[in-house]
Formats: structure tokens, C-alpha cells, sequence
């Protein structure tokens, strides 16, 4: 289906009134379905970012547990091929300008929620050629959690959670950054360790 006529169907369902409610729209799957194309999440994506900025595209996405939701967010990682341009300018001017520090997680949370990054640098891990930044990313990510928002164990829970059932939480790939955040933790709070179980 071309991107006319992708717009046309997403106009057609209602769907450009659905705002931040437009995965659980009655008419998505069905506009979804109708793009039959072999680059269906680009084709979707396209037309989604007509109407959608980056960051509240990245927040529906966050918020579903659905399988389309995680065909797009690989397309809007994909879509992304210059974070490591943006992170080396980000360096450079960090390096010729000593006194203004600009810390690339801080300018990623500026534009996304938390959740949001946290998906995007998941993601970016399973993109060739992005897995060492956004492997640095996440590792950043945790430190300012850890040093500038002082956050708790159930801080990032709340955060990886967000609106989520437990169970949901609990099988979400997300864990995995919950659990490394929980040693980074622990090793920056010796004597008061935390576990899973008393979170």
C-alpha cells in the first residue's frame, strides 16, 4: 500500500483523532492489516509520524505490550542511524566546551519519558552497529539514576511498571534492566543491599 493510501486508510478509521489511545483504538488493527506490504512497520511508522512527534510516538509504543508495537519501535529505532553521529557531535562539543557539559542521556530525557528511553536503548541493542552506544547509554542511564535522581529500587520498578500488571512487568524484557540497575544499587550502597524479593 503506498503512503496515500495508508493515510487515507489511518483517516478513513478515525484513527487521526485516537491520539495517545491509538493501539487500543477499535480501528487500528484493522488499518494495520490493511497495509499488507512487505515494510509494513516502516510504511506504518510513516504515516504515524505525520502525526506523532518522535517522543510521543515512542510513548503509545511504551505504553502497549502488543506485538505491533514492538514491529514499530524496531522500525523507529532503525529510522534512528545517527544517534552515534549525535553522540560523537555530543562529545566533541562536550570536549571544545569544558564548562558546558551536555550529557546525552539528560538531552534524550528532555525529548522522551523514561520509559520511553529505556525501550529505545533496549532496542537499539539489537540493531548492528548500535549495541556498544546503547549498551554505554544504558549504563549512563542508571548512573543518573543512581547520582542525579537518587532513585530507589522501586523508583525504576515504577518506572519499567507504568501502568502495567505485575505479571506483565515480571516476563517484560525490561527486567533486565530493573536487575542491572538493582547491582549498580547494591554496589553504590553498601550495607543497605537490596533483592528482588524485597523490593
Amino acid at each position: 500500500m503506498s503512503g496515500d493510501k495508508s493515510m487515507d486508510a489511518f483517516k478513513k478509521y478515525g484513527l487521526k483523532k485516537a491520539e495517545d489511545k491509538l493501539l487500543t483504538h477499535l480501528n487500528f488493527m484493522k488499518w494495520f492489516e490493511e497495509l499488507h506490504s512487505p515494510d509494513f512497520n516502516e510504511e506504518a511508522l510513516l504515516t504515524l509520524l505525520r502525526h506523532y512527534s518522535d517522543g510521543e510516538l515512542y510513548k503509545i509504543l511504551a505504553e502497549s505490550t502488543k506485538d505491533v508495537a514492538k514491529g514499530l519501535q524496531n522500525a523507529l529505532i532503525k529510522r534512528c542511524p545517527n544517534l552515534p553521529v549525535w553522540i560523537k557531535y555530543m562529545d566533541d562539543y562536550n570536549e571544545k566546551n569544558g564548562g558546558q557539559k551536555t550529557d546525552a542521556i539528560e538531552a534524550l530525557l528532555d525529548s522522551y519519558n523514561e520509559k520511553a528511553v529505556v525501550i529505545m536503548l533496549q532496542e537499539a541493542k539489537k540493531v548492528e552497529g548500535a549495541e556498544k552506544l546503547a549498551t554505554k547509554l544504558q549504563k549512563e542511564l542508571t548512573e543518573y539514576w543512581l547520582k542525579e535522581k537518587n532513585y530507589s529500587l522501586l523508583d525504576v520498578f515504577r518506572v519499567m511498571q507504568h501502568g502495567r500488571e505485575l505479571e506483565d512487568v515480571l516476563t517484560s524484557p525490561y527486567l533486565l534492566v530493573w536487575t542491572r540497575y538493582l547491582d549498580e544499587y547494591n554496589t553504590a550502597n553498601p550495607g543497605h543491599e537490596m533483592d528482588e524479593i524485597r523490593v
